[in-house]
C-alpha cells in the first residue's frame, strides 16, 4: 500500500526537504500531499483546542489519506509530547490515520552527522569541517553548528540548503539517531493498510 499524507511543519525550509525526506526514506511508499501546512511547532499545537484545529483542518483535505505531524522539538522532550498528543488524537476518532514524528531537538541533525557527504556533494561553501562528534541530537542550535562548520562568508539558510542537504545524506549515520528510527517507524505504519489510526499507538514504545 501506498500513503499520501499531509504533512504538518514548522519552517518555509521544511516545505520542500521534509516531503524529499519522507519520499527517500519510504521508497515514495509514503508520498506527501503537496501544500503541506506550515508554521506550526510543539508549543503552538501545545495549546487547547489548537492540535485538535490543524489536524481537524488537515483531515478535510481531499487530496490526501492521512496526516503526519513533523517537527522539530526544541527545548521539549519528544516522549512526553507523543504521551500528550495521542490520547487528544484518539478523541477525534479519525477516520484517517494520523502520525506523529518529533525530532529530538531539530530536523539538522541529521545534517550534523552528514557533514562529509553533503560538503563532497557542496565543497562550494569551502567547509573547514567535515565531521561531528557526540550526540547530534542533543545539539540545540544544530543550524548555528552548521554555519561554523561552513568556511568564512557561509551560513547554514533552512530555505537555501535543507532540501538541498536531505540529498546528500548519510543513511548509514543518520539511521543511529534514535528520533530518525522512530520516523522510519512512523512512514512503515502510513503505509501499512492494517496499523491503528493514530502513531504511536503504544505509548509505552516510546519509554
Amino acid at each position: 500500500m501506498s500513503s499520501v499524507p499531509v504533512l504538518i511543519l514548522e519552517g518555509p525550509g521544511d516545505k520542500d526537504a521534509a516531503p524529499e525526506l519522507v519520499r527517500r526514506v519510504s521508497d515514495y511508499q509514503v508520498n506527501p500531499a503537496p501544500n503541506p501546512i506550515l508554521k506550526q511547532s510543539v508549543p503552538i499545537l501545545n495549546r487547547p483546542g489548537k492540535l485538535e484545529e490543524m489536524v481537524g483542518y488537515a483531515l478535510t483535505r481531499e487530496n490526501a489519506d492521512s496526516v503526519l505531524i513533523l517537527l522539530d522539538c526544541d527545548d521539549d522532550c519528544p516522549v512526553e509530547v507523543a504521551k500528550s498528543w495521542v490520547p487528544r488524537l484518539r478523541s477525534l476518532n479519525p477516520a484517517r490515520k494520523v502520525g506523529i514524528s518529533l525530532w529530538m531537538k531539530e530536523f539538522e541533525a541529521l545534517f550534523l552527522v552528514s557533514a562529509a557527504n553533503i560538503a563532497a556533494a557542496h565543497p562550494r561553501y569551502n567547509w573547514v569541517s567535515t565531521s561531528w562528534d557526540g550526540d547530534a541530537e542533543a545539539v540545540r542550535d544544530a543550524k548555528g553548528q552548521l554555519s561554523h562548520m561552513m568556511g568564512p562568508g557561509h551560513i547554514y539558510k533552512p530555505t537555501l540548503n535543507q532540501a538541498q542537504f536531505v540529498a546528500c545524506l548519510d543513511h548509514d549515520a543518520i539511521a543511529t539517531l534514535r528520533c530518525f528510527q522512530h520516523f522510519q517507524q512512523c512512514l512503515a505504519w502510513l503505509a501499512d493498510d492494517a496499523a491503528a489510526p493514530v502513531f504511536p499507538a503504544l505509548l509505552e514504545e516510546l519509554a
